[in-house]
């Protein structure tokens, strides 16, 4: 099934976030207002454990 995630997050200039479901990191875009958003296909398995990350210049600065 396609799910959309979505968060508001305020960044630093270098900043980005990424959903990561089972291991697997998906790119979030940022949208006005400082909404992050992002579409993927999940199993129902996979939305028990899922976490954001702020990346910063292609590395995991903090885990959320």
């Amino acid at each position: 099934m396609k799910i959309k995630f979505s968060i508001e997050y305020q960044t630093r200039w270098g900043e980005s976030l990424s959903v990561v479901l089972s291991g697997k990191k998906h790119p979030m875009n940022w949208g006005e207002g400082g909404i992050w958003s992002v579409e993927a296909d999940v199993t129902a398995t996979e939305l028990k454990d899922y976490f954001y990350v702020v990346m910063y210049d292609g590395l995991i600065s903090r885990m959320e």
